[in-house]
């Protein structure tokens, strides 16, 4: 994964799991089952009409009684899909994800399905971002000397200070400083 991973492009899985919307929820399932994934995309004519994951087919299947094998995907799917460009930042993508309450986001770009992002992908790209950040941190605070690290908030008390200082590697207001 990479550590700079800016936008959705960089983070996108580009083999989503996708099917028919003929295929049956049964055949669906097997397919998710094999290929380990918790949703596919139901696509027509290179477009994503739908998506369908574990929780539909629980909640829409399963608990009524319904039979997977009579029954078609098309049925079940959460339409229409919500896409977004493979050129747009990842924080875009978080943020339509919170507002539209989703974890899921077809990847379109000239009316054609271009991959898939969860929520998982973007937390795991942070983790990340973050952990390296934490790392930079730590390799400038070597050569840092007390006061010189600038505005910030305190890593103590998390208040914001003008003039944060270095101390082991963590950047506190005057006042938390005094007090280690």
């Amino acid at each position: 994964m990479n550590y700079q991973a800016r936008t959705v492009n960089e983070l996108m899985r580009v083999n989503p799991l996708k099917c028919d919307p003929g295929i049956s929820v049964l055949e669906a399932s097997k397919l998710m089952c094999q290929q380990g994934h918790g949703s596919l995309l139901v696509v027509e004519n290179s477009l994503p009409i739908g998506i369908v994951t574990e929780r539909d087919i629980l909640s829409k299947v399963v608990a009524e009684g319904k039979s997977p094998s009579k029954l078609k995907i098309s049925k079940i799917m959460t339409s229409p899909v919500i896409t977004i460009s493979p050129n747009a930042d990842i924080t875009e993508a978080a943020r339509l994800m919170v507002k539209k309450k989703i974890r899921r986001l077809a990847i379109v770009s000239d009316n054609m399905l271009m991959g898939s992002l969860s929520d998982s992908d973007i937390l795991v790209a942070s983790s990340e971002l973050i952990a390296s950040s934490e790392d930079i941190k730590n390799l400038v605070c070597l050569d840092m000397e007390p006061g010189s690290a600038g505005p910030g908030y305190c890593e103590e008390c998390k208040t914001y200070s003008t003039s944060l200082w270095s101390v082991n590697g963590v950047f506190m207001c005057g006042e938390c400083r005094d007090r280690s």
